[in-house]
């Protein structure tokens, strides 16, 4: 995937000084985000990042995701690809009670294996590189942190020294100095382990060279995982297929409950007796670590924080949710949280929604960190500590990882971003289709309803014949006992309005061409027995598909499609001429004769846009039904359109006007036959007024609404 591709990380109005506590993997991977974002992004790091260190760690499918559209591929930067787990149940020395695999080739991503430093520089030189989206991250080591306020958003150095930003995310790991602007209560904070790990790396030719261990290296094809009641051992290839990681994870009782540091230095000998029931072709391969590389790292927890997030100060991975090693998880799960931030503080309008925007990652975070730190707990047979614990107790290891690995953080956070700013805008349209969100049309723009600029801009030339006709046939064509004439006679008043329309802003000021044809003189009665007068739109014509959607469902305007073709002989005494055509098939003409100015021509007038009086249309939506019939419907009421005006910046009389109608079979006209030989049947008794205009602006009719 590019790095365009980003549905939530984008730039917004407002550019926010972000000071980022903890220079690990999730604030790296915040800092990223947060740049892409447009961001101003300082990351404060306690250590000096002279001697960095670690062992082997995951890149699995969900973690990977992330980091390909965060533009961070590191599969090219020292990655190797995992293609299979096998998970091993130890009962005795030389056997195995059972054995599951999962073949890791359905996700999105790869899953890689990778040194923990060769990760943490990979995403280092991308936050602080020259190069890429945003302004680089500006990174200040030896900082430590002492204190955070969660509502100024001020960090308070080691010194004294204090710092504003808008936003603090503490990213400052498992013994988190920001966590204590979340809660200070005792339960969130780090103390003794529950468990312990070994965790050391073997090289590969160090195995080949002795002869008990050659053979196990036909077995280095996946990462496997022998278990234990209480105890197990994971092991996986790392530093570019050249070394062997091991992880050992078992009662921290077993070899001392260590409550300060992380790396405490250890025996061969302790290993082994820890071990000991294990195949003596694993314990082999074990005893060849360098006494000096072995350290036992104690696992730390916390009970689960009630929110991530406090005012103006969010944390993330460790200092949010400290993770046991049992799913590959921890690491994943920050890289999630970064990416996450990213996209809630993206496209920020004003730094008020700050505190809004957190709350959103929070959202998007809590549930299911909290659920896979309890998966991670109960793989390591330990107690849960959130309410999740009864709706994975079934689960097994591999519906943890599914579950862990079959999401993309990115696109689920911009989803909850995407309602967040539908949710801020309910004055709006929705229509088909309603998944992609509201859509842009002539009344709104992106999220903002109406549009600020209306249809100003909008250009047009209109040109209207009035007649009279038959009442009885007009009267026909109404859609409802409500509607009437104000006037009984058997002689009534239509006309066919015509536009050619530009420059209109929510069509890139491009344009269409349209025909109306309206029955003037009608009244609508309402439920409680009021008449409102006005004239009854039968039906429009429209050349685009944009305008015809939008009107059809939003305002209930009876539209359909037809070729228009206007030809105008500009000037005094020339003539207009409109043709309707549907593939080439020809259904029906008009025609302005001899057009001529008149006393006030040039002189800016209101124009009828298109009348001076009320419109109706008739909104009629039929109902999804095995049986279908009229009266059926989820719509089907009256639509009031009050008068509008906009400016005319001339106008032009014909000396004489008409048209016809050329009834076609529905084989030649399939879609506008019925209209075309019902309009046929129209006679002309008179005309009334035929008229061309040049008109300036466009009425959006975002003031019509339902007639109750």
């Amino acid at each position: 995937m590019s790095n365009t591709d980003l549905t939530g990380i984008l730039p917004g109005l407002v550019t926010c000084r972000v000071s980022i506590v903890g220079g690990g993997i999730g604030g790296l991977t915040a800092a990223i985000a947060l740049r892409r974002a447009g961001h101003e992004v300082h990351v404060y790091e306690q250590s000096s990042f002279a001697s960095e260190t670690g062992a082997a760690i995951h890149l699995t499918p969900n973690a990977n995701s992330v980091l390909h559209q965060l533009g961070v591929d590191h599969e090219g930067n020292g990655g190797d690809r995992l293609g299979m787990v096998s998970r091993l149940l130890v009962t005795r020395k030389e056997a195995l009670e059972s054995s599951e695999s999962l073949q890791v080739s359905d996700f999105s991503q790869n899953w890689l294996q990778t040194y923990r430093i060769g990760l943490h520089r990979h995403l280092k030189e991308t936050a602080l590189s020259l190069d890429g989206t945003g302004a680089p991250v500006q990174l200040h080591t030896s900082s430590r942190i002492m204190a955070v306020n969660p509502h100024k958003a001020i960090i308070t150095l080691e010194g004294g020294e204090t710092i504003k930003a808008d936003v603090v995310v503490g990213a400052d790991g498992v013994r988190s100095r920001a966590r204590l602007g979340i809660s200070e209560e005792r339960k969130f904070v780090a103390e003794k382990a529950i468990q312990n790990a070994f965790r050391f790396m073997i090289p590969i030719q160090r195995i080949k060279d002795n002869p008990q261990t050659t053979n196990f290296l036909d077995t280095l094809n996946s990462m496997d995982m022998y278990y234990a009641d209480d105890r197990k051992v994971v092991q996986y290839l790392c530093e570019g297929g050249t070394s062997v990681n091991f992880v050992c994870c078992h009662p921290a009782h077993l070899t001392g409950e260590y409550q300060e540091g992380y790396n405490h230095k250890t025996s061969i000998g302790a290993l082994i007796e820890v071990y000991k029931s294990f195949k003596p072709a694993l314990l082999d391969v074990m005893a060849l670590v360098d006494e000096a590389d072995l350290k036992i790292h104690p696992l730390l927890d916390i009970d689960t924080l009630p929110t991530y997030t406090n005012d103006r100060l969010v944390v993330l991975g460790d200092a949010a949710h400290p993770f046991t090693p049992h799913l590959a998880q921890g690491a994943a799960m920050a890289i999630e949280d970064g990416a996450s931030l990213g996209v809630m503080l993206s496209g920020l309008d004003t730094k008020d929604d700050i505190p809004e925007r957190l709350q959103l990652y929070n959202k998007a975070r809590h549930g299911r960190a909290s659920l896979i730190q309890d998966m991670s707990r109960m793989t390591g047979h330990e107690p849960t500590r959130s309410n999740s614990g009864a709706q994975i107790q079934k689960w097994k290891v591999h519906e943890f990882l599914f579950y862990g690995f079959s999401h993309d953080e990115i696109h689920f956070s911009s989803q909850i971003l995407r309602e967040y700013k539908w949710s801020k805008a309910p004055r709006l349209y929705w229509r088909q289709p309603i998944c992609f969100g509201p859509l842009a049309g002539p009344r709104q723009a992106g999220l903002v309803f109406p549009r600020p600029d209306g249809l100003s801009t909008a250009v047009s030339i209109t040109a209207s014949i009035r007649f009279r006709t038959s009442a009885t046939l007009l009267r026909n064509l109404f859609p409802s006992p409500a509607y009437r004439f104000s006037e009984t006679d058997t002689v009534a008043e239509a006309s066919f309005t015509f536009q050619t329309i530009d420059n209109l802003s929510w069509l890139g000021h491009k344009g269409y061409e349209l025909v109306m044809f309206q029955i003037h003189g009608v009244q609508v009665e309402s439920r409680d027995g009021h008449f409102t007068k006005g004239s009854y739109i039968a039906v429009v014509l429209e050349n685009l598909a944009d305008p015809i959607v939008s009107g059809r469902e939003e305002l209930g305007w009876p539209k359909l499609y037809s070729e228009i073709n206007f030809n105008h002989n500009a000037g005094v005494g020339g003539d207009l001429a409109v043709e309707l055509s549907w593939r080439g098939v020809k259904w029906a003409s008009f025609s302005w004769k001899q057009l001529r100015e008149t006393e006030n021509s040039h002189r800016p007038t209101p124009a009828l846009q298109p009348g001076q009086e009320h419109m109706f249309v008739h909104k009629y939506i039929p109902a999804t039904t095995d049986s279908p019939c009229k009266a059926l419907a989820d719509a089907d009421y009256t639509v009031l359109i009050p008068p509008t005006k906009s400016k005319a910046e001339w106008q032009q009389v014909a000396s004489d006007a008409g048209f016809e109608f050329l009834p076609q079979t529905d084989m030649q006209l399939p879609t506008l036959s019925h209209i075309a030989n019902r309009l046929s049947e129209l006679p002309m008794f008179g005309l009334v007024e035929a008229t061309v205009k040049k008109v300036n602006g466009q009425d959006d009719f975002s003031a019509a609404k339902r007639l109750e």
